[in-house]
């Protein structure tokens, strides 16, 4: 287990954290992030953690009653977990990433968003800072369920994560300014 590399969750929304466009208008307002540090010691890139992302998602599929999954990276698009495993190991460790989102149905209707937040080599507040996060949206409270899958996909691929953020649960409101504009 590598102590350097800093994973977190966050059940929740922080201030700063707008609802995804996609997940509001499915009627998906409850939120849980897996937070995947980019940094690692041992490398002079940021890495993207490909066996602890692959883990939780194979771990948190199994919370969730879908009948199709369509995965989406690079205009690509993937209809199986397992598919998707398969193109992404094919590739050199350095150019793999995260999907930009997956879309878990059930009879035609969304129930679960995942959206990857790219703050890598940007910043951003702690603790999303230099991080690949993973923001998955339910239209009912799935955290508890959430955060043990992650927990077990953490145990499993020797990762560690450092802490669990239980924050407000509704979305906040973009300001008046950003509405305006």
């Amino acid at each position: 287990m590598n102590k350097n590399i800093s994973n977190y969750i966050v059940n929740g929304y922080h201030q700063k954290t707008l609802i995804s466009e996609q997940a509001k208008q499915a009627g998906l307002f409850f939120r849980l992030a897996l937070i995947l540090d980019s940094y690692h010691p041992d490398i002079d890139y940021m890495c993207f953690q490909d066996t602890l992302y692959l883990e939780t998602l194979r771990q948190i599929s199994k919370e969730i009653d879908y009948d199709t999954i369509n995965i989406s990276i690079n205009s690509k698009s993937f209809s199986s977990i397992e598919t998707f495993k398969k193109n992404l190991l094919a590739l050199p460790k350095y150019d793999r990433q995260p999907p930009e989102k997956i879309c878990f149905e059930k009879k035609g209707r969304l129930i679960c968003f995942v959206e990857t937040e790219f703050w890598v080599l940007c910043g951003g507040d702690y603790p999303y800072s230099d991080s690949y996060t993973i923001s998955f949206y339910t239209e009912t409270n799935m955290s508890e369920n959430f955060i043990n899958a992650c927990l077990l996909a953490s145990k499993e691929t020797n990762s560690e994560i450092k802490e669990i953020f239980n924050l407000s649960l509704k979305p906040p409101k973009p300001s008046f300014f950003k509405n305006f504009f």
